[in-house]
């Protein structure tokens, strides 16, 4: 690769990984950002489709009937877990989604 003025290269998935692993010196070429992917609540989140608090998992163990009814109140889950599972792992789908 050639250095050019102005040019922007943006790499992601697990290529990145071994490219952050490797043994040449890339710390004055790349920046590495590590972004962990969305949970589904930070999906619906984004989509604006609901917005919950989140939960330790003590509360999911002692009051999981409670934060359903919550839950099942405002979404239904499972209307979105499917565009979640091929779009919603990182926001990019913000910017439009192609299949």
């Amino acid at each position: 690769m050639y250095d050019f003025t102005g040019l922007q290269v943006l790499f992601s998935g697990s290529s990145a990984m071994k490219i952050a692993h490797e043994l040449a010196d890339l710390s004055r070429r790349a920046l590495v950002y590590d972004m962990p992917v969305l949970s589904f609540r930070e999906f619906l989140a984004l989509k604006n489709i609901a917005h919950f608090k989140s939960y330790t998992l003590d509360d999911i163990l002692h009051n999981h009937e409670d934060i359903v009814v919550e839950i099942m109140s405002e979404v239904k889950p499972l209307e979105w877990f499917d565009e979640y599972l091929e779009f919603g792992a990182y926001p990019f789908f913000k910017e439009g989604v192609s299949s």
